[in-house]
């Protein structure tokens, strides 16, 4: 599990995330009770992206099943 205590960069200015960024939250989504809220503040992304990463709508895999997290099953208590 990836420490969210720490930003991955200061400022994101529509930069892509990289392909370890995006392994690293699909990690997040399947194995952390993160909210979707606290994986994007740390990736410094908006909501939606991680939301889409989710869901399949980006970056998506075919032979990952979707959604990768149900919206519902996984919150930071």
């Amino acid at each position: 599990m990836v420490d969210l205590t720490f930003p991955v960069r200061k400022t994101r200015n529509n930069i892509k995330l990289t392909s370890d960024e995006i392994i690293k939250i699909k990690e997040e989504l399947l194995n952390s009770s993160y909210s979707i809220q606290d994986i994007a503040n740390h990736f410094k992304c908006d909501r939606s992206t991680i939301s889409d990463i989710n869901q399949g709508k980006r970056y998506s895999k075919e032979n990952e099943k979707y959604p990768i997290r149900d919206s519902f099953s996984k919150r930071k208590s």
